[in-house]
């Protein structure tokens, strides 16, 4: 997909207007349901059975034979003279092949519609996302290409497709920001975490920004390491560095900013709620860690993520972060699971679809090198006399979870990243919960600090109380912790990012 995207918006560029471009937005779409599906093969669920042999090696010859194609072609694009009858050539050939992967489609579709709903979800068109966008909000999704990225720009007024650049100084730049982030408040990485910042604005908003007047609320569709790039951090002028961090331009003083792993799943977001929730919030908090044993699912992931490590440190502020948000609620209206009962076993136990929040103040593992091992570490079996559970809560067995939330709250994530940030283990989880029925997911990006992050999601649910959607919720909570001056610092206040229905 990565190959045919690059070669329509060549297209597009050499001949404006003749729907190149609306190609490449939905082979981007197609790419990433097709992650879907690996996810879930991943996750021990088998999609494939039943399929006669012959028709999956067709399709995987059809497959094999478009990628070909599509790999001649960018080469003969690239020339410097390119030979035009080559091209008309293998353009004829890719025409072909592509009709005959249409028939094999069909014929899956046919014989094995559970399959096909998976391997060929149909993807969202542009004029389907207008309808569902309102006049105060945009849609960017980013595609970062082996070489090129790109991004497209959906409003209810238009649809625009940009070259970004390269992909290489994309990936460096977010490296770097983040790095400069993470140091926290030294004087030291202030100058570098505002020269990039302001730079990844330049190269990643800038270019959309006369279709962006009037907006209030982006919805971002990230792609490979910009799912670990909080938009909200990025400098929108590039006015002199000032002394007191609070007077910087963030991005979010102007917009409310969600994301979404693709337009697809935001559009299968927006459904019609099949029955209110009876009680308001249920929270898991203050799990008792212990040491790991290596054969145990928990050790399988420290030893994927994080090497050695085979100790998690407590959380004391989860429980008076928790304790704080239901004090917001009357007692008949929370469910609250703390020390020693904030287990594996008292989250497959619970009703979980009687509940309109529920919120995990615990150790997150979002593994990039193996998607599968991403999960939530409850209390683990060392602390229990009658443990049934292994006490890490995977994306597997999200998957098999019964939920009728708006929103799922992962309050102290840890990101246990690969050499490169490509983003799988945050979209293993986040869509392991959006299929067990929540609307959307709050993660955090980096480890964050106990007592800020007590202090943000107290705010963050205040204002979701007051009657504001979830991200002009988050972004007031951030404001507020910003100007507050105790928290200033973006590695406070950034860390979380709202996946899902804003």
């Amino acid at each position: 997909y990565e190959f045919y995207i690059d070669l329509l918006m060549e297209l597009h560029e050499r001949e404006p207007g003749k729907g190149h471009d609306l190609g490449a937005f939905e082979a981007s779409e197609r790419a990433r349901a097709r992650s879907l599906l690996e996810l879930l093969t991943e996750a021990r669920i088998d999609v494939t059975a039943g399929i006669a042999p012959e028709l999956k090696e067709r399709e995987r010859a059809v497959h094999a034979r478009i990628a070909g194609i599509q790999s001649q072609l960018l080469r003969a694009y690239s020339q410097a003279k390119p030979n035009s009858a080559e091209i008309a050539a293998l353009e004829e050939a890719l025409k072909r092949a592509d009709e005959e992967r249409v028939q094999i489609e069909l014929e899956i579709r046919r014989k094995h519609p559970r399959y096909a709903a998976l391997q060929y979800p149909a993807p969202i068109g542009v004029r389907e996302i207008q309808g569902r966008l309102d006049e105060q909000t945009a849609l960017l999704e980013y595609v970062l290409g082996p070489e090129n990225a790109f991004l497209f720009v959906v409003t209810r007024e238009g649809f625009q497709a940009i070259r970004l650049g390269a992909t290489a100084e994309i990936r460096e730049r977010v490296e770097k920001l983040r790095a400069a982030i993470a140091q926290g408040p030294l004087r030291t990485a202030y100058g570098n975490y505002v020269v990039n910042a302001r730079r990844l604005y330049q190269q990643l908003v800038q270019p959309a920004e006369k279709w962006l007047a009037g907006k209030r609320s982006l919805i971002i569709v990230p792609d490979g390491s910009l799912y670990y790039l909080p938009f909200e951090v990025l400098l929108t002028t590039g006015e002199l560095m000032p002394e007191d961090p609070r007077r910087l331009p963030y991005l979010v003083r102007t917009y409310a900013v969600s994301y979404v792993p693709s337009a697809s799943v935001w559009a299968g977001l927006s459904r019609p709620e099949l029955r209110r929730p009876e009680k308001t919030l249920l929270a898991y908090a203050d799990a008792v860690y212990g040491e790991a044993g290596p054969e145990s699912a928990v050790g399988r992931a420290f030893s994927s993520a994080f090497g050695e490590l085979k100790k998690l440190p407590p959380l004391p502020f989860s429980r008076r972060e928790v304790q704080g948000i239901a004090a917001l609620y009357s007692r008949e209206e929370v469910t609250l699971h703390l020390g020693a009962e904030a287990r594996e076993e008292n989250v497959k136990g619970e009703s979980l679809d009687r509940y309109r929040f529920v919120h995990f103040a615990a150790h997150g593992l979002l593994n990039e090198n193996a998607p599968q091992y991403s999960g939530l570490v409850l209390t683990l079996p060392s602390a229990l006399r009658d443990a049934r559970e292994d006490g890490v809560l995977q994306v597997y067995e999200v998957f098999n979870l019964k939920l009728n939330a708006e929103l799922v709250v992962l309050s102290a994530c840890e990101t246990g990243l690969g050499k490169q940030l490509r983003g799988e283990g945050l979209i293993g989880l986040t869509r392991a919960f959006f299929y067990a029925g929540a609307e959307a997911v709050l993660v955090s990006l980096w480890k964050v600090a106990d007592v800020s992050t007590a202090e943000l999601m107290v705010r963050f649910y205040r204002h979701l109380k007051a009657g504001r959607g979830k991200a002009e919720a988050l972004r007031q909570a951030r404001l507020e912790l910003l100007e507050q001056g105790r928290f200033v610092h973006p590695f406070y206040w950034a860390p979380f990012v709202l996946v899902g229905k804003s």
